[in-house]
């Protein structure tokens, strides 16, 4: 009987660990490749006009008062009482003080009434001297007799901003309703 022969398998030399891609792999990094070409191609096209172009705009650090009322008040019973709201916005340390406020009343039981009131009115209105940042306040303290129609109001605020040496005006304006 014979021996089997063994074969004596001869070491595998080793290269350094250098990974070959399968055909799979190859094709995916073609794509990201591919992609990522497309999108630095691409990207200022679609971004258009919304890219940044330069730094951000300045903040206006002035303070703002804004006014305001609804545009149409019902009146059921027929009195006329519209609120009226009143904010600012603006630094800390700002504020608006009131210098007085107006009224004009057109409908059906007024001839066109208009008359400024002081400021000891105004101040009562409000129920304040002013208003600060980030306040607001919302005031209906003013009646009208019994409207038998469409009633028209327009109030007018003056008051000076903090920092400003002009008196501002501004207005709302309320249709009541009966």
């Amino acid at each position: 009987m014979r021996a089997a022969h063994v074969h004596r398998l001869k070491p595998i030399r080793r290269s350094p660990a250098v990974h070959v891609p399968s055909r799979a792999e190859s094709r995916g990094r073609r794509r990201l490749r591919w992609s990522v070409q497309c999108m630095a191609i691409l990207a200022p096209i679609a971004c258009g006009t919304k890219t940044v172009t330069g730094p951000v705009p300045p903040v206006s650090l002035e303070p703002q008062a804004t006014f305001t009322a609804p545009a149409t008040f019902p009146s059921p019973g027929g009195s006329c009482q519209p609120l009226v709201t009143a904010q600012l916005a603006g630094p800390d340390g700002s504020g608006l003080t009131w210098t007085g406020m107006g009224i004009h009343v057109h409908g059906s039981n007024f001839d066109d009434f208009d008359e400024d009131l002081d400021l000891a009115f105004v101040q009562r209105f409000w129920n304040s001297v002013g208003l600060t940042p980030g306040e607001s306040l919302s005031a209906n303290s003013m009646a009208f007799a019994t409207i038998t129609d469409t009633t028209v109001v327009t109030m007018r605020f003056y008051y000076v901003l903090s920092g400003q040496p002009d008196t501002l005006r501004d207005s709302v304006i309320t249709a009541c309703t009966p």
